[in-house]
């Protein structure tokens, strides 16, 4: 088979293609570029994707959701492949939740179906083998070169050695005679421990069947022993009750009179009441009478506080007998000629005292000038005379201004001494203070005058609400002059209803009690009293009692007798079970004999198993042994594999086989891959292809170089994609 182009839309591929020849394709791509899509893609399209797969913990993530394509399309695509000269088209689409779940085959030239291929077996149809042998063998992950155990497998490489056939495995018949195994003597789910278990509880059965009956002969006799007893005591019960019918009858008599007694009690009661008002109106006229007598008492404090009269302020002296506006007028006149006295004086000018001075200085002068050109002493003496007048007027002027500035400042503070102050700003504040004095004055005298005139009126109304409360109680009492009266009249008829409710109760009571003691009379059974009298020293209450208890304990007996019956129905025949025991018996014998049967067959397959193994072991071993050879130039000779396929390698010259997990990571992958090449030749067609997808990373250059002759000659006969990051495949 060889395949020729596959397009996909599947993870990072966009309806991507890739065209493929024979032999040896080396397709060489960077990180990323979707090499392991492709290789993953081609399984899905052989073998389908695996719906029911679900992710576990810390493993991978399943095909369906790993390989959703990126784009958000279905996942689908085709394969073109070659088979015996015949071109087929391959082709899967998604259908809802199912990816890859449509399948088609067709010849690609004519578009015929091709009836053989289906989407199940597609890949068993053209490879020959099951997905999972061909998972293990010509499908070549990097990371999933060691070979897993599987049970297809194992049948393939038995068949090498066997008949031919490939449906059965040791493993596979293993497992069905350990199915087989636990099936018959698993713990708590094995037909022997089931067979034991419904043994033991038929024993069971039979040991309670006889238990029951024990109990129930005892509960039977123990019934008629209480129902003897119960009878006894019903006897005595219905004596004591007509004992008790004498003294309740005397009880009514006494009850009858006690009736007649509250009768008439009640009459004289309602004749005394029937004038009086009723408890609701005398109840309401009490309240009225306290809230009446509160409210007089409290307007009549009031009209005591009204009577008082408002002080009137007494004013300052300095403005005794006049009016607030006087006050203010004065306080204002006052002020002015307090600021008049206070104002400051005009400076004297100087001009008589600097004319003095120059008048004295020229007379000094003409003086001087006499004895010079002779002038008469007169020039001289006129002005000197004239500057003294002068000087003389000037003082006497200042001290005349010095001494009004003093009368005036004593003017002042005699002013601000008749107010009683100490500044000029405070009697002008002394005077609106006496205005306010009296303006508080006025307000308190008027609003006295209008509550004066209000309690009088409040007393003019409580005073007629009294007179009509005093009338209405007059109607049924004589004495109603007061508030006490009043209130007394009313206790009186109050306590009158009172008593009349009290007797009717008392009434009520007594016709009740009549009442229950008839009953009680009329529900006792006649009983002759000569039989009676035998039981008058019993206790009724203890009576009673024990007959209440004789019930209970005769009801509990049946109730258990009925269990116990119950149980003995549901247990069933003894006959039967006993029957049942012994054909139990004889199964169980009979799964022990097959128990130990299985063992015996278990040992035998696995000697068998053992010796096939020696039979188809060397076969592959001696074919992956060369292989490796190989792969690693001669430096090793011989491979073993187990029976769970682990290998282990010899070196050439060397008599020690040394485990898988002692060689380095390339050493291994080598070797797994010299078994993958070994199984495919042995148990896949020739033609099937072969996918590495970088299989060979951890090769060095060397062994790189050795592979790919080994693969270039397995190319000859097969078709082999291998997809790598690296160009040294390609160089090489």
């Amino acid at each position: 088979m060889i395949i020729r182009k596959m397009t996909a839309s599947f993870g990072r591929l966009n309806h991507e293609t890739l065209e493929l020849h024979e032999g040896l394709n080396i397709l060489s791509a960077p990180n990323e570029s979707g090499k392991s899509t492709w290789a993953e893609f081609l399984l899905a399209m052989l073998y389908g994707v695996d719906t029911s797969q679900r992710q576990k913990a810390g493993g991978p993530i399943p095909v369906k959701e790993r390989c959703r394509p990126w784009n958000g399309a279905p996942m689908e695509g085709t394969v073109e492949l070659e088979q015996n000269g015949r071109r087929i088209t391959l082709e899967r689409t998604s259908a809802g939740k199912a990816p890859m779940s449509v399948f088609r085959a067709y010849d690609t030239q004519t578009g015929q179906s091709v009836e053989s291929l289906h989407g199940t077996d597609c890949g068993q149809q053209l490879l020959g083998v099951p997905r999972s042998v061909f998972e293990r063998s010509a499908f070549i992950r990097q990371c999933d070169l060691p070979v897993s155990g599987d049970a297809a497998l194992e049948q393939r490489l038995s068949a090498l050695v066997t008949t031919g056939e490939a449906d059965c495995a040791s493993s596979v018949v293993e497992k069905q005679l350990r199915d087989l195994k636990n099936r018959c003597s698993r713990s708590r789910t094995g037909l022997i421990w089931q067979a034991q278990t419904e043994l033991d509880e038929i024993q069971g059965a039979l040991n309670e069947l006889s238990q029951v009956q024990g109990q129930i002969s005892e509960l039977q006799a123990k019934k008629e022993e209480l129902k003897q007893r119960q009878t006894e005591l019903e006897k005595a019960n219905q004596a004591l009750q007509a004992l008790d019918a004498q003294q309740k009858q005397e009880q009514l008599r006494r009850c009858e009179q006690a009736c007649r007694a509250a009768a008439e009690k009640c009459a004289a009661l309602e004749q005394g009441c029937a004038r009086l008002p009723a408890p609701e109106i005398l109840k309401e006229l009490s309240g009225r009478l306290n809230t009446l007598q509160e409210q007089i008492q409290t307007a009549a404090m009031d009209a005591a506080i009204s009577t008082q009269e408002v002080a009137q302020p007494t004013p300052p002296p300095v403005f005794q007998g006049k009016t607030p506006e006087q006050a203010a007028g004065q306080a204002g006149e006052d002020r002015a000629r307090y600021d008049a006295l206070t104002a400051p004086r005009q400076a004297q000018r100087p001009v008589l005292f600097i004319l003095g001075l120059l008048l004295m200085a020229l007379g000094v002068g003409c003086c001087c000038l006499i004895g010079l050109w002779g002038t008469p002493a007169l020039l001289g003496l006129l002005p000197a005379t004239g500057g003294g007048v002068c000087l003389l007027l000037w003082r006497y002027r200042k001290q005349a201004l010095e001494k009004k500035a003093q009368d005036d400042a004593r003017q002042a503070q005699q002013l601000l001494a008749q107010y009683g102050v100490s500044a000029p700003e405070e009697m002008q504040a002394l005077a609106a203070a006496y205005g306010r004095d009296m303006e508080r004055y006025t307000a308190e005298k008027q609003a006295a005058q209008a509550q004066k005139a209000a309690s009088r009126r409040r007393m003019e109304e409580l005073e007629q609400t009294q007179r009509t409360l005093f009338a209405q109680i007059a109607g049924f009492s004589a004495d109603s002059g007061s508030f006490s009266a009043c209130r007394k009249a009313v206790d009186t008829a109050l306590q009158a209803h009172q008593a009349l409710q009290s007797a009717q109760r008392e009434f009520t009571q007594a016709e009740q009690q009549r009442q229950a003691v008839a009953q009680a009379i009329g529900q006792l059974q006649d009983m002759p009293m000569a039989d009676a009298a035998a039981y008058a020293g019993l206790d009724p209450a203890q009576v009673r009692f024990r007959l209440s208890q004789c019930s209970a304990d005769l009801q509990s007996v049946r109730l258990e007798l009925e269990r116990y019956r119950g149980s003995l129905s549901h247990l069933g025949d003894r006959m039967v079970l006993e029957a049942k025991k012994e054909a139990l018996q004889e199964r169980l014998a009979a799964l022990r004999q097959t128990d130990q049967a299985i063992d015996l067959a278990t040992e035998a397959l696995q000697q068998a198993n053992a010796s096939l193994q020696e039979r188809f072991s060397p076969l592959l071993c001696r074919q992956a042994g060369e292989i490796f050879s190989q792969l690693t130039n001669g430096k090793y000779e011989r491979l073993l594999l187990d029976k769970k396929l682990t290998a282990s390698a010899q070196e050439t010259g060397q008599n020690i086989l040394r485990p898988a997990l002692a060689l380095s990571c390339g050493t291994v992958d080598q070797l797994y891959l010299a078994v993958r090449l070994a199984i495919s030749r042995l148990l896949l067609p020739e033609d099937a292809p072969l996918v590495l997808d970088d299989a060979l990373m951890a090769f060095d250059d060397e062994r790189t170089a050795l592979a790919l002759q080994v693969l270039r000659k397995e190319a000859q006969t097969r078709q082999i994609l291998l997809f790598t990051c690296h160009r040294r495949e390609l160089e090489l």
